[in-house]
């Protein structure tokens, strides 16, 4: 299965290799960038310099930048960093494919989808923050980045896709935010190095072999969860999460009692660790035992 899911999107991402100036045929041009006028916006659609440092432009041809396009800096081997104008929506498919030397990116609050490949074989990322705007993570969006040691998941994810994480060898721990629905085939796998897990009780959809098999990894889940199960049929090392750890860290603080405040007032997210009182309800009563623990200990 995982070979067929590989050819699959082999063939997905063959457009890849394309001629650049196939890719950008009907392109408007601005120094070393390629957009197109779209929807009152310019999609930036490639890049034609050689530059370690990047940054792109807040305007293209007076219009704001609203979208990083497939493939724009797909194999550009000298970009190091790149920072992206707080106007952009959206990283397209492959929109920074095989760029080796990649380190440092600043992907802005705004962003609400990365596309399948957008960061795959970018080998030199050691870190990614998610803004917490992004709702979906694309299929192998950062698959084999061999360096990558470190991810922050939002809570506003909902989506993670097939071997989005696949080959991230220098990954040790993952937290999966409460929110997070769906988890696809490969997701996390050929990970070796991978021990911490913390899966959320929002996880009903975890597709096949999620994670590669270690005797040494640990996932963490809410009791009596779906994912719990999950853990428990793929024969992983189970721990539970404790009631009042809102925000999934394996501690109880002050950084819990925010979070519930926030839970309280909006009143629209309900998962166990933050019904404390068990009632099937978050509210102050919830709050008030969370403190009393905070307090005892």
């Amino acid at each position: 299965m995982k070979k067929l899911i590989l050819f699959t999107l082999s063939l997905l991402l063959a457009s890849t290799f394309l001629p650049f100036s196939q890719i950008c045929a009907n392109a408007l041009t601005e120094g070393d960038f390629e957009y197109e006028i779209s929807d009152g916006g310019a999609a930036l659609k490639g890049y034609r310099g050689d530059s370690a440092d990047v940054t792109v432009p807040d305007y293209l041809g007076g219009y704001p930048v609203t979208s990083i396009g497939d493939r724009a800096f797909s194999y550009c081997t000298s970009l190091v960093s790149i920072d992206i104008p707080e106007g952009v929506k959206s990283i397209g498919g492959s929109a920074f494919n095989g760029c080796s030397k990649l380190e440092s990116i600043n992907i802005p609050e705004g962003v609400t989808s990365i596309s399948g490949s957008a960061f795959n074989d970018c080998s030199k990322l050691e870190s990614i923050d998610i803004p917490k705007t992004v709702t979906s993570i694309g299929a192998l969006a950062f698959g084999y980045c061999l360096s990558l040691k470190s991810i922050d998941i939002p809570e506003s994810v909902t989506s993670i896709g097939d071997l989005a994480f696949n080959g991230c060898s220098s990954l040790e721990s993952v937290v999966i935010p409460e929110g997070v629905i769906y988890i696809g085939r490969y997701a996390f796998e050929d990970n070796t190095n991978l021990t911490k897990v913390i899966l959320p009780e929002s996880a009903i959809l975890l597709m096949g072999d999620v994670f590669t098999y270690n005797s040494d990894t640990i996932l963490y889940c809410v009791k009596g969860s779906y994912a719990e199960k999950y853990a428990t049929i793929k024969g992983f090392n189970v721990e539970y999460i404790e009631t009042g750890d809102i925000n999934y860290d394996l501690i109880i603080d002050i950084k819990d009692i925010i979070r519930l405040k926030k839970l309280t007032a909006d009143g629209t997210e309900k998962f166990s660790a933050a019904d404390l009182v068990q009632d099937g309800e978050i509210d102050n009563l919830d709050l008030a035992a969370l403190r009393q623990k905070l307090i005892s200990g």
